[in-house]
Order: C-alpha cells, then structure tokens, then sequence
C-alpha cells in the first residue's frame, strides 16, 4: 500500500455513512448514486509541507446521481455534496465544483455531477 492507497482508503471510510457506494479509484462500472476518488483533475497532486517529510496530498471525489428529472436529481447530488461534507471535517475542503451533466461513455446514461476537491497533510516516513 502507498500513503495514496492509504488516503484513498481513509476517504472512503469517512464517507460509508452516505449509504452509497464510493470506489476509492476510477470504477469499471458506474452505478448512481455513487461516488469515485481521484487523483485531482486539475492542479497540484502533491505539494511539498512545511518540514522535510511532510506533503499534502490532494484528491477529488466525483459524485453523481441519474439526471432523469432535473430537480430531482439536483436535490439529489446536493444532499450527497451536503453528507459528503460533512463527514471530511477532518481533510481541508479546496472546492466544490458546481453540478453539471455528463454523459457516460458506455451505455449513453445521463447523470448529474459535481466534484468535491479535498486536501490533507500527511507525512511519509524515511
């Protein structure tokens, strides 16, 4: 395991209580309501802390929900964005991305999405 694999891990551990399936890396199959951890998909990875050894790292959390309905699957995506926040009190919150539509490659199935952008020091051990 990597100090990523390990935060990924930790990720999803904090969100279990949101009852719905969160993969700690990009998943075969999409199934919404659910949600993915990534590597950022945009900015800094890692960036170097404040003492020899120390980094942060940041990750992003996609969520989606089906986009059959607009404001259902809106009231969707925000009650998840809202749980999702909630329990990473404990990682630093960079951003939340507004809810936009996508469309999955396979299968052409419409859903809603948002991304939340985390962050969190960690140390490695040398």
């Amino acid at each position: 395991m990597t100090i990523f694999s390990d935060l990924r891990t930790a990720l999803v551990a904090d969100l279990a209580v949101l009852d719905v399936p969160i993969a700690p890396s990009w998943p075969d199959v999409l199934s919404p309501p659910c949600g993915f951890i990534t590597p950022p998909l945009g900015g800094d990875y890692v960036v170097q802390g404040p003492m020899f050894g120390e980094f942060t790292v940041s990750l992003d959390l996609v969520l989606m929900v089906a986009h059959s309905d607009a404001e259902v699957a809106l009231t969707a995506l925000e009650a998840l964005v809202e749980g999702a926040l909630r329990h990473t009190a404990d990682w630093t919150l960079t951003g939340v991305d507004p809810p936009a539509p996508t469309t999955a490659v396979e299968g052409g199935a419409d859903y809603l999405a948002s991304v939340i952008h985390l962050s969190k020091p960690t140390r490695l051990e040398v």
